[in-house]
């Protein structure tokens, strides 16, 4: 991984890039992709080559030929989305990587009995979220968006959002 000086920590929502090649090696990364992957995949500094589950999802996407969904990370610095923007003339694909904070304390979700994913929803709630804005900052589809929203309310026993959104 060939990457310029470490910037210090990083902010919800930073973006980071990253060109692989067709086999999987790590052409170049932006200092901020290179911690990405070493806080979610525990990748060394200076490795060259994809974690494996990331090489899989960039190989699966290869032969769809089509846009994909984004590859999804959780570890205990957060999550970390990766997408693909688009395939280079010499075969090679230029990955985003979104890092992203879900700040949501497990123990605040587990006395309503919710489970981790259905407390980050909540906590979007709480906080006047559409589904199309949940989607994303998951990294979900709008379809798992909206069916997680629904599980929630179901959890809660409340008929709408505003509802489940006044439980504390």
């Amino acid at each position: 991984m060939r990457a310029g000086k470490d910037t210090g920590p990083s902010r919800d929502g930073t973006e980071a890039l990253m060109l692989v090649g067709r086999d999987g090696r790590i052409q170049c990364a932006t200092p901020l992709a290179c911690r990405y992957l070493g806080e979610h995949f525990g990748l060394k500094r200076g490795a060259n080559e994809l974690p494996p589950d990331l090489s899989e999802w960039l190989k699966k996407t290869q032969r769809a030929h089509a846009r994909s969904r984004p590859f999804t990370a959780e570890s205990t610095s957060g999550q970390l989305v990766i997408s693909l923007l688009h395939r280079e003339a010499d075969k090679s694909f230029c990955l985003l990587l979104q890092g992203r904070t879900v700040g949501v304390a497990l123990p605040r979700g587990r006395h309503l009995g919710l489970t981790k994913r259905q407390a980050e929803v909540h906590a979007l709630l709480k906080r006047g979220k559409r589904n199309s804005e949940i989607a994303k900052a998951l990294g979900v589809g709008a379809a798992t968006a909206k069916r997680h929203v629904e599980d929630v309310l179901a959890r809660l026993h409340v008929p709408n959002r505003a509802a489940a959104a006044g439980i504390q």
